[in-house]
């Protein structure tokens, strides 16, 4: 939940209280619904809903959503429009900026160093 970063204070309270709602509410609707269909599908692919979700979950988080640390809620909201653009555009590696690029080689070189530490 990402609403107290992307509403300004007079919105905030009433964004954060729909999507917690909103979030409980696929939550009762997604455990109620799990066990039936797990016995209508199987074991094997009663899962296969969860891996999609997470799929199209990390496309979002890449190239959808901005960073937010240290900025104005304008900038912020400016960039996740232009971001969602270049995507429903078909042009999602555009949505990322050359900041964003090099965090994530950041991210990820922090990341391969610490296997690389372990496995030594």
């Amino acid at each position: 939940m990402i609403t107290g970063e992307l509403f300004n204070q007079q919105f905030r309270s009433t964004a954060v209280t729909v999507s917690v709602f909103f979030a409980y509410s696929m939550a009762f609707i997604i455990s109620s619904a799990y066990l039936p269909f797990q016995q209508l599908v199987g074991v094997t692919f009663s899962y296969l809903p969860f891996i999609i979700v997470s799929i199209v979950s990390i496309f979002v988080l890449y190239f959808i959503l901005p960073e937010t640390k240290n900025r104005d809620v304008n900038d912020i909201v400016n960039e996740a429009r232009a971001r969602t653009h270049s995507v429903s555009i078909g042009s999602p590696w555009h949505a990322v900026t050359q900041e964003g690029r090099e965090e994530m080689r950041r991210v990820l070189d922090d990341i391969s160093e610490g296997y690389s530490s372990i496995s030594n």
